[in-house]
């Protein structure tokens, strides 16, 4: 936990935006944001922008339709100095407190407004590599450069989070019941999982492990029985973290003054991958979590936490309870 109460992560002080691209279209909206997922939205179509990720050997991708967020980068306009057009990033360590804060993203507004207000006060997930990102320009009275992100990877830090904070309790229970929803035999050779994942109106269930005529971690098979979804639900869990976290730590040095004795920490290549880690933390008993009595908001407690029989998340909501019951015993 100290080296995730050591991490920094920028962010854009200045606010963050929804950027929309329409199914079958190259351009790019700015679009406000709603409450609810969905194909239509409301965009100013005044301002046409594109979506391009950084070319080295002169390659074009097309960015594929949907929501984006994006950051403002900077001003390409050359008559301004360089002082003017460079965003001014903001320094953050977003797990110094006790909030969960993975526990409480999965609790945020589900549709883009959640996914919004969620950037702006922490920045952007960023798990992908920087060599596959993703940039939005246009011109209005200037023209602009912002880092945007794909709604893609918000859902799919969500549905990594959900596994956490849902598989692993019902594994430890043995909560077939619960698990059942989530994994699928097919055959004696097959078992899925249903991540909720669809590709256009298709539902995709992804596998856990397959064998036969197409092979695919059928080594499980060694370790499963048919018709049992807790091992397959543990194999699903561990894989998705797994995959999510490859790349995404390292392991740094520093030293300190005027000794020179060094020191290692772990280090997170990604807002999202330090959001993972704080889960499998709590996954694999660092620390306890507890519910807010006020606001409803999760925080640790334990181990290196506060004191354990905590009921408020902070200061404020101590405050505003103390003042509601003084406002029902006033006479």
């Amino acid at each position: 936990m100290e080296a995730l109460k050591r991490f920094e992560w920028l962010r854009d002080p200045t606010g963050y935006r929804l950027a929309w691209i329409p199914v079958g279209r190259k351009v790019a909206y700015w679009a406000q944001a709603s409450d609810h997922w969905g194909e239509k939205q409301i965009a100013d179509r005044s301002t046409k922008m594109q979506i391009v990720t950084t070319q080295y050997y002169g390659e074009k991708r097309r960015a594929s339709p949907g929501l984006y967020i994006a950051g403002h980068r900077c001003d390409l306009n050359a008559r301004k100095k360089a002082t003017e057009s460079v965003s001014r990033w903001e320094r953050i360590r977003p797990f110094e407190t006790d909030e969960l804060i993975s526990l409480n993203l999965l609790q945020t507004e589900s549709g883009p407004k959640g996914w919004l207000d969620f950037t702006n006060r922490y920045g952007l997930v960023g798990h992908r590599a920087p060599l596959d990102s993703w940039h939005l320009f246009g011109r209005d009275k200037r023209q602009f450069l912002y880092e945007v992100e794909n709604e893609g990877e918000w859902h799919h830090l969500k549905r990594i989070l959900f596994k956490i904070y849902n598989y692993h309790p019902a594994i430890t229970k043995r909560d077939t019941k619960f698990l059942s929803k989530f994994i699928q035999w097919d055959s004696d050779n097959s078992v899925r999982e249903d991540g909720g994942i669809f590709l256009g109106k298709n539902k995709i269930r992804m596998p856990v492990a397959m064998r036969g005529g197409t092979d695919y971690n059928s080594h499980y098979f060694e370790k499963l029985k048919h018709g049992d979804v807790v091992i397959p639900a543990a194999f699903a869990l561990r894989d998705s973290v797994n995959r999510y976290l490859e790349r995404a730590l390292s392991v740094e040095i520093d030293f300190d003054l005027p000794n020179v004795n060094f020191s290692s920490n772990l280090r997170y290549g990604s807002f999202g991958a330090a959001l993972i880690a704080e889960a499998v933390e709590f996954m694999a008993g660092h620390f306890e979590a507890r519910q807010c009595v006020v606001c409803g908001s999760w925080f640790r407690i334990g181990a290196a936490q506060k004191r354990r029989d905590r009921v408020f998340c902070s200061a404020a909501c101590k405050m505003r309870d103390y003042r509601a019951r003084k406002v029902s015993t006033s006479p």
